[in-house]
Order: structure tokens, then sequence, then C-alpha cells
């Protein structure tokens, strides 16, 4: 009976396999995947708020006593040598995600060699929310990128990738979305005390030195304009931060459904996070 049971499960299981496989054996519209893929890719590569994260402190030098340049120094020559693993892990999802359109279209998957010394540059990166999980990651990721290229993978393969993919994927997503929406945003916040400080500093030392009215009206408008520069930055990192996590639930989509691929109900709710990803994008370029 318990032999009988085992054979039963087996060929279950191996049924639901065949099943996958078949939705993939033909080409199959997946018209929903490249999509979500191209815009899942083109939001991967919108790296202006990881640029500027090395520009907030050089900024905010520029407000502080000189007591404090030492430690911004410190600090500044940190992040400049952060900011290549940065851009490393913007380019690892935006391959990832790019790897994922060309599959679900059967078309073969290209790899950049580059990344491997992107791979290398995380291990040494010190960045905040990116720890040796996050760097084991990237690195099993660039590999999934580097097989399905190598093993001239196609569409009948994008349930593998896919599989094989999402913890890492979902992990490298969680990180990115972590330095954007909490790190960089607390440097932000840190920037506009410096402003604060040093425009309030000023704005007295005007006031106690009459007449000038003239003079104090302009200093206020310049501390003004800065601090909506600063506010602009900080809700561009909470949208691209949501719009990272918008990803992520649509990679996680795609895992919980590899035998649906092919479904239009599956298709038609992943058509629904790619439209909310682009709204999210359009929304970062309205306010800037």
């Amino acid at each position: 009976m318990n032999k009988l049971i085992f054979q039963r499960a087996k060929f279950l299981s191996v049924s639901a396999s065949g099943a996958i496989l078949l939705l993939l054996s033909a080409c199959a519209d997946l018209k929903g995947i490249r999509q979500f893929s191209e815009v899942s890719a083109d939001t991967a590569g919108y790296t202006a708020l990881s640029i500027d994260y090395v520009k907030s402190i050089e900024r905010q030098k520029r407000f502080q006593d000189q007591s404090h340049y030492a430690d911004l120094d410190r600090i500044i020559k940190d992040r400049k040598q952060q900011q290549d693993a940065l851009l490393g892990l913007h380019r690892g999802v935006q391959e990832y995600m790019t790897a994922i359109g060309a599959l679900a279209a059967d078309e073969l998957v290209s790899y950049d060699s580059a990344l491997d010394s992107f791979s290398k540059n995380l291990k040494s990166a010190k960045l905040p929310h990116l720890d040796d999980k996050s760097v084991n990651a990237f690195s099993a990721l660039i590999k999934l990128i580097a097989k399905a290229a190598s093993d001239a993978y196609r569409q009948k393969q994008l349930n593998l990738i896919i599989s094989d993919s999402n913890i890492d994927f979902q992990t490298l997503i969680s990180s990115m979305s972590d330095i954007v929406g909490l790190d960089y945003v607390s440097s932000l916040e840190n920037e506009e005390a410096a402003v604060d400080k040093y425009y309030k500093k000023i704005i007295v030392i005007a006031e106690n030195a009459p007449p000038q009215q003239a003079s104090i009206q302009l200093l206020k408008e310049s501390w003004q304009t800065k601090k909506d520069a600063i506010e602009v930055k900080k809700q561009s990192c909470a949208l691209y931060a949501k719009s990272l996590k918008k990803i992520g639930e649509g990679h996680q989509l795609l895992y919980e459904n590899l035998d649906k691929l092919t479904t239009k109900k599956f298709l038609d709710t992943l058509y629904g996070y790619k439209n909310e990803v682009e709204f999210l994008n359009k929304e970062i370029q309205n306010i800037n």
C-alpha cells in the first residue's frame, strides 16, 4: 500500500513538472512577461539617486562647521569607493530582468563579463544594508545569467531560471530598496539639518545688523529652494524604493505561478504590476 502511494506521488510530481515544460515547450505568447521585464530593467537602470548618494555628503559639507570636515571627508571617500558597487547592483538586476524578457520572447540571453568585476566590488564595498547574504545573492544571480547565455537557454527554460533565482533576486531587491529608501533618505535628512542650521545662524547675524531686510529675504528664499530640492530627492527615494518592491512582488508572482505562465488570468495580474511600476517611474520624472 505504501509503495503504491509513493508511486502515485512520484507520478503526480513528474506530471506537474511535465505540465510546466509542456506549457513552454512550444513558443508561447508571453508578451505580459516581456513587458514587465522591460519596465523592470528600465527601472533598475535608473541610477540618478545612487549617484547622488555620494554628492549628498559633498553638499552637506558646505554647510557644516570645519570641525566636521574630517569626518565628512572620510564618509565621502567611503561613498566614492562604494559607488561602483552600488551601480553594480543596478546593473545586475537590470541584466537579469533583461534576460527574463529575452527568454519570454524565446530569444537568446547575452552576458556581459563586466558583471564579474561588480561582484568583486560588492565584497569590499561595506555598503549599509548589503551583508554577505546580499553579496552572495548577487554572485549567484549573475552566474545564472552566465549559464543561461552559455547554455543557450530559450523560452522553455524560463521557468527554470525564475525558480532558481527567486530567493537571491528578492534578497537583492530588498537590499537596493533599503539603501535608497532608508540610508540615502537618512543622508538627505542630515543634509537638510545642516542646511537649516547654517541658514538659521546667518539669518540671526543679519537680523542683528540692520538694515538687512532685503538680504534676509534673499537668504530665506535660498534656504527654501535648497529645502525644496532635498524634499524632491526624499520623495524620489520613497517612490523608487516602492517601485523596486513592486518589481520584487512581480517576480514572486512569476515564481508562484510557474505552471500558469501562459494563462490569461496570470498575465493580466502581472500586467497590473507592470503598470504600477510604470506609474511610479513617471511620478519620479514628474517631480524632478
